[in-house]
């Protein structure tokens, strides 16, 4: 016979040991069992619930940071998670300090034994693998931290109330009125918009102030990890509630002596990284991004890696034509007012014809079944066919004012946009001949004709090439002289005056013979004449 079968049997008897019923409710729970079990039973319970005199000290012993607690009469040094099981279990215990409440906080799951253990029985079975190997640090493209005011470093213990009754003691970094920056142990766990309670009673019993034993709320923005020491974390918070003790507090504290020089930079730090990301992952990206304003597409982000999909909405003229795929009906639906995205599928192809090429296109919720299998089945036996995914973002009046504080001298082109799209080719070669293997359609293939595109008019949007690499290798410097300009032998412009920048590259004003005014061109030598 395992005990370990008998847990929740077991369990469920603890909280009535010592009570007048207990062996009533003893031979109601165990009528099905043998005679020796029910004697093994007994016994294990009598010793769980015999009473305890050991004083448990952690320190050294678990992965954490230990703290005198009393219970009891007894002062122990438990750490947070000992201290929450205490909490937890010493009701099952009936609030006895007994044998059973003895092996539970010194066989905890942050014990070095235990993790040993574990380690141990991972490495027999060759499961080295482990959880934490595919957790990532989330990055938030477009949020920065903006602080408008300083903040209090101080280090003093809060408590924290998490869900699921858990109370932890973690330590503040600093604080402000409207965030803080809390030190806490790793065995709990934490999530990104997690909403706790934080308590200062070390501060209450400084400042004689009530006030700030009371709860005070905040939420999760980020979860920073310690290199050096994975025993504990920080948690970046804002505050949901105002506590005017607090407030008061800080601000009489930051004016006191050295306090009000000492300024927090974190925040332009997180700043700094948030947009090397951006920049890297803007570089790279094989979607397109889109600006709108209204239903009307203004401009085009283009890299090296997704220039493919804007030159592919090209005709036979090399005009662009994209502005068909994304029409006003199309835009106009996705972007209703109230949601925070929405996204189609678009599935397109285009067709040479007698010089001429022609753009189709249909969004799922466009075309009802038959429709949809005669679109499948013509499209997907060309080579020009695609599969696209729309997303659309609204653009919000918080974000406009972002973008005129980075960029004030573009406020003229950022006031009008509304929204901001991204387009993804998720078209898969391999998977293209599925589109076929439908039950053949019953329409003609003029049924896709309101598909497609028409000629006029073509995209007036501005296409944007975004590289943020500095594009000068080399020192400039301006000799003016006069040119001509020729295309294939025939001359196109008179070169009233040229500026030569570097060995490689030449800026040149010209006037066109067709044009009356000045065009500055700047031009990429391809050979070189000493």
């Amino acid at each position: 016979m395992q005990l370990d079968d008998y847990k929740a049997l077991i369990e469920q008897l603890l909280p009535a040991y010592g009570s007048e019923d207990f062996h009533q409710v003893f031979d109601s729970l165990t009528s099905n069992e043998s005679g020796p079990i029910k004697l093994r039973i007994k016994m294990e319970i009598n010793r769980l619930m015999t009473p305890c005199k050991k004083i448990i000290d952690l320190r050294g012993r678990v992965k954490g940071q230990c703290r005198s607690y009393t219970f009891n009469g007894q002062t122990h040094w438990l750490d947070d998670v000992a201290i929450n099981i205490l909490h937890r279990r010493s009701k099952v215990f009936n609030n006895q300090y007994c044998i059973g409440l003895y092996e539970a906080l010194v066989n905890t799951q942050n014990n070095f034994r235990e993790l040993h253990q574990q380690g141990e029985r991972a490495t027999s079975t060759d499961k080295k693998v482990t959880t934490e190997l595919f957790t990532a640090n989330l990055i938030r493209f477009g949020h920065y931290l903006h602080r408008e005011e300083n903040r209090l470093q101080i280090s003093t213990p809060v408590t924290i109330s998490i869900p699921f009754n858990q109370q932890i003691w973690g330590m503040t970094t600093d604080l402000s009125s409207s965030g803080a920056k809390f030190k806490v142990p790793s065995a709990f766990s934490y999530r990104l918009g997690q909403t706790i309670d934080a308590y200062f009673p070390q501060l209450a019993e400084i400042h004689n102030e009530p006030l700030l034993e009371q709860p005070h709320r905040y939420r999760v923005l980020g979860i920073d990890d310690n290199p050096e020491d994975a025993s504990f974390k920080w948690l970046r918070l804002i505050a949901l509630s105002e506590n005017e003790a607090l407030k008061k507090l800080i601000v009489t504290s930051q004016n006191k002596g050295i306090l009000r020089h000492r300024n927090n930079h974190e925040d332009k730090i997180i700043q700094a990284r948030t947009q090397g990301y951006e920049h890297c992952f803007l570089k790279h990206t094989v979607g397109l991004p889109l600006f709108f304003s209204g239903t009307e597409l203004k401009y085009a982000l283009l890299t090296d890696h997704n220039r493919y999909l804007w030159q592919y909405w090209h005709d036979e003229r090399n005009q662009p034509v994209i502005n068909q795929l994304l029409s006003e009906q199309r835009i106009a639906s996705l972007g209703h007012k109230g949601l925070k995205q929405s996204s189609t599928l678009i599935y397109c192809f285009h067709h040479d014809h007698q010089g001429h090429r022609y753009f189709y296109s249909a969004a799922l919720p466009e075309m009802d079944q038959e429709q949809r299998r005669i679109f499948w089945q013509l499209g997907s036996h060309r080579d020009s066919w695609r599969v696209m995914r729309l997303t659309v973002y609204p653009l919000r009046q918080q974000e406009l004012e972002k973008l005129n504080d980075v960029a004030p001298e573009m406020i003229e082109k950022f006031q009008d946009l509304t929204h901001v799209g991204v387009l993804q080719d998720i078209t898969h070669k391999n998977t293209q001949s599925d589109y076929r293997l439908t039950q053949k359609s019953t329409l003609s293939s003029q049924a896709i004709n309101p598909f497609r595109h028409p000629k006029n008019p073509v995209c007036l949007a501005e296409a944007i090439h975004f590289d943020p690499k500095p594009q000068r290798s080399e020192s400039r410097f301006s000799y003016k002289t006069t040119i001509s300009l020729y295309q294939q032998g025939q001359l196109i412009s008179m070169v009233i005056r040229s500026t030569f920048r570097a060995v490689d590259s030449i800026l040149i004003l010209i006037r066109h013979f067709d044009v009356k005014k000045m065009i500055p061109l700047q031009l990429n030598l391809s050979s070189y004449n000493a």
